[in-house]
């Protein structure tokens, strides 16, 4: 599953930064003995999965394999931050689709977000109990969102069309008082 890492434009993976101690070259000729810097690593893990992962060190990845490079640097600035980076979507800590040990479940399995959670394989459903009825409940949940979204979209249309009869209906209201105000002119020259 890792191997085409390299070669799939997007990745669904969760994506682990660590420092880890790597040999200083330069540092250890000037001292003369070894001195170690740490040195920043990406363990990229399937979501859903386990038991496969991927490795990179960090600095190596702009120019080797920008396309994980996009798509992990704001996370991996979150980490040199201190913060924990964002999940992909809807987090599900908070989501009352879950309870907390079953976020826990999936947390084990790299699996942060109601979106990510959505997308979980019927493979991968079979290795974890009561995965597949959360993914279902996470598809059902999302597309009810969508459904709001449409009707909030069908909403603002609405109230656009209605602001512009609005006006349209104080235009005419003005036309037509203008026209009384002449007819009455007009009546009144007449009478005269």
């Amino acid at each position: 599953m890792l191997e085409d890492l390299n070669k799939r434009p997007s990745l669904d993976v969760y994506a682990e930064f660590v420092a880890r101690p790597g040999k200083d070259e330069e540092a250890s000729a000037e001292a003369g003995h070894a001195v170690y810097k740490d040195v920043d690593w990406v363990i990229l893990h399937p979501k859903g999965e386990r038991d496969a992962s991927t490795e990179y060190k960090v600095a190596l990845l702009p120019r080797s394999r920008p396309h994980i490079w996009e798509q992990i640097k704001a996370g991996y600035e979150a980490w040199k931050a201190g913060q924990e980076a964002p999940p992909d979507g809807t987090p599900l800590k908070g989501w009352s689709g879950c309870t907390e040990a079953e976020r826990l479940t999936l947390a084990n399995i790299y699996i942060r977000s109601v979106e990510d959670l959505s997308k979980a394989t019927d493979a991968q459903c079979e290795k974890t109990p009561g995965l597949k009825k959360l993914r279902d409940l996470a598809r059902n949940w999302l597309n009810s969102i969508g459904d709001g979204s449409r009707l909030a979209e069908q909403n603002a249309a609405m109230q656009e069309e209605l602001r512009e009869k609005g006006e349209l209906l104080a235009a005419q209201q003005k036309d037509l008082d203008e026209l009384r105000a002449q007819v009455a002119a007009l009546m009144k020259r007449s009478a005269a």
